[in-house]
């Protein structure tokens, strides 16, 4: 009764071993032989568990996009002020961003691939679809008189979904100096205060 179990986790360690691979040495690079060697496992028995490498990116990165805009469709439907919104939207987004820093790198740097294959159109799809959630906070906050006129809000939120990629390059989990927490309320003190005391 315990082999699906175990089936399970280890196809959970493959995806896990393959996702770092991926975002190490690139999709073209990380070939089927070399996750199944990371693996401890013989090729054939990597086909055992997924058909194609794109089948094991597609479970990766869909897992991780999958729940994404409803949590943010979520924080925007409490209908606070538009700069509590933003607040939490921007802590949820590098939350995720840093607690799934390898998945995120991928998402990053493989973006060319996405565009040529129509199998990941719902990676670019599901980005813009939340860039749009958070341009359309922006807009309310500059409306309602939160946030102020004249800002560039395509080029401000491009800079603050910036903010998180960068941080996902140098981010490790069992990072002693820099707890998650502590890097979150780092970047939304710049991000709503800047690094000066004028005002």
């Amino acid at each position: 009764m315990t082999a699906p179990a175990q089936a399970g986790g280890r196809r959970e360690e493959i995806l896990r071993i393959a996702a770092q691979l991926i975002a190490e040495e690139g999709f073209d690079q990380a070939t089927m032989r070399l996750i199944a060697k990371a693996a401890g496992i013989q090729p054939a028995s990597l086909y055992y568990h997924f058909a194609t490498k794109e089948d094991i990116l597609d479970e990766v990165i869909r897992g991780f996009l999958a729940d994404l805009p409803g949590r943010y469709r979520a924080i925007i439907a409490a209908g606070n002020p538009a700069r509590r919104t933003l607040h939490d939207l921007i802590a949820l987004g590098f939350r995720a961003s840093l607690a799934n820093a390898t998945v995120m790198a991928i998402i990053i740097h493989e973006r060319k691939l996405f565009a040529r294959h129509d199998r990941f159109a719902y990676v670019a799809d599901t980005m813009r679809a939340i860039e749009r959630l958070w341009l359309g906070v922006l807009e309310q906050g500059v409306a309602a008189g939160e946030f102020r006129r004249g800002l560039n809000l395509p080029l401000v939120l491009r800079m603050i979904l910036d903010l998180a990629g960068s941080a996902i390059e140098w981010y490790r989990p069992n990072n002693r100096r820099h707890a998650l927490d502590a890097i979150i309320d780092a970047q939304l003190d710049f991000i709503f205060h800047g690094i000066t005391d004028l005002k």
